[in-house]
């Protein structure tokens, strides 16, 4: 898997398929990909199954990108879910955390809510407002 700019990518079936998207970052905030989306093209150009060819078309794109993608399906159930924490944690602290700036802070009693738990071993979360 590779992490760009708020986005995680995986290889299926030869396809670069979007795996994860960081909630609250620009990606997530413009609502145009979704987790299961497949990229195809960047301004026409074929992506493969390689997420560093694509990281390169985009760095080398100045002006608008156009992105062919093929949807995955749009069928989800809108469930709220919160958790309460039991302990303290700091992402400075955690020596596998590969992005620590994509951490939360937390201390115990803290309410969250899951805001995304696509992937089973990595949940994303928000505050509880």
């Amino acid at each position: 898997m590779l992490f760009c700019q708020g986005v995680t990518f995986r290889i299926e079936n030869g396809e670069l398929v979007i795996a994860r998207i960081l909630h609250g970052g620009m990606i997530d905030q413009q609502g145009l990909l979704h987790v299961g989306d497949i990229i195809k093209e960047v301004n026409g150009r074929e992506v493969g199954d390689d997420p560093r060819v694509l990281q390169e078309m985009l760095q080398e794109t100045s002006g608008s990108v156009v992105l062919k993608i093929l949807p995955r399906s749009r069928l989800s159930l809108s469930l709220q879910v919160f958790v309460k924490c039991h302990f303290d944690y700091d992402p400075a602290d955690d020596n596998l955390i590969p992005c620590k700036e994509a951490g939360l802070k937390v201390s115990s009693g803290d309410i969250l809510q899951i805001v995304n738990q696509e992937d089973v071993n990595w949940w994303q979360v928000g505050r509880s407002t």
